[in-house]
């Protein structure tokens, strides 16, 4: 089962690289991603993205986790990845369809679109990854510490009011 419901993830998350690649291709003078203004271009953009994707297909296939804070990680940095693309892609068609948008983002110098794109990822991907791995780990330290009764309230009188 666990299979099939990373497979879904998978599938959208190559779908939403690959629909931000299109999109980021008609707005290349307004582009902000950090790959793209220091490594390489809209190439080096498709090498990251490639070599990112096929990682997670490579664990997809694998199928083997050295335990459940790996497996829920790479649920999470697919999830908010699925999320974020979703967020840039989303401004790449707005950017789209109004040139003026790619127009003033050209604009802008090399620092001010990597600091804009850094607030982005860091509001929208790291901090709500960090809070989800936070919660699971303590969730994982605590786990065995705990009693468990899925059938607590169906022993109480006052619950079955």
């Amino acid at each position: 089962m666990i299979k099939k419901h990373f497979f879904v993830l998978l599938v959208l998350f190559t779908l939403v690289n690959l629909v931000d690649l299109v999109t980021s291709y008609f707005i290349i003078p307004g582009e902000t991603n950090p790959v793209f203004l220091f490594i390489g271009g809209y190439y080096g953009m498709i090498v990251g993205k490639v070599l990112i994707v096929g990682a997670i297909i490579y664990f997809y296939n694998r199928n083997i986790y050295p335990n459940n804070f790996t497996l829920f990680m790479l649920t999470t940095i697919m999830v908010n990845g699925i999320f974020i693309l979703g967020l840039a892609c989303y401004g790449n068609i707005q950017g789209i369809l109004e040139p003026v948008i790619v127009q003033q983002a050209s604009e802008m110098s090399t620092s001010q679109k990597t600091n804009s794109y850094s607030i982005f990822v860091l509001l929208f991907y790291i901090i709500p990854s960090a809070v989800s791995l936070l919660s699971f780990w303590i969730y994982e330290n605590t786990i065995n510490k705990v009693i468990i009764d899925k059938e607590y309230f169906e022993k109480r009188s006052w619950w079955k009011l």
